[in-house]
């Protein structure tokens, strides 16, 4: 992971361009490799062939409750390929196997590549935050495993 640090700056910098240019803070190779290095933080990293094509990075509930994703990014020239659809699968897959019991994830109204990834993999429209983030509003979901 530390050799791909840069590039998932650089994803993450095109990805969220708008809301740095809004004040959120810019990606630096060093944001990837302390947030990797995090107990409780997972960092993952999309391949497709041998580059990396996009991110995830969630929290897990032995940190917060309940488990969220933070940011999910795929590169522009790869999006619409299912990769983000695998990266938050893989979040729910994890939620599932640690019994973590809700997982949340947050986006923009007009990202609709997003909303179709939570609404396609079972995620409950649960609010729309109006002026959460930097101004903005945000458009939450949450995922509940289902109960035997």
């Amino acid at each position: 992971m530390p050799g791909d640090a840069l590039r998932l700056a650089e994803i993450a910098g095109e990805a969220f361009a708008d809301e740095v240019q809004r004040g959120m803070s810019a990606f630096t190779e060093e944001y990837f490799t302390r947030r990797g290095d995090r107990p409780g933080v997972r960092l993952v990293v999309a391949e497709e062939g041998d580059e990396v094509a996009g991110f995830m990075l969630l929290t897990d509930a032995t940190v917060e409750a309940p488990a969220q994703v933070h940011l999910v990014a795929v590169e522009a020239s790869r999006r619409n390929r299912g990769i983000g659809r695998t990266l938050v699968g893989y979040a729910v897959d994890l939620l599932e196997a640690n019994s973590w019991g809700k997982l949340k994830l947050g986006t923009r109204p007009w990202n609709t590549g997003m909303r179709r990834v939570c609404e396609a993999l079972g995620f409950t429209l649960e609010a729309y935050l109006r002026g959460e983030y930097l101004g903005e509003d945000l458009v939450q979901y949450g995922y509940f495993p289902e109960r035997p």
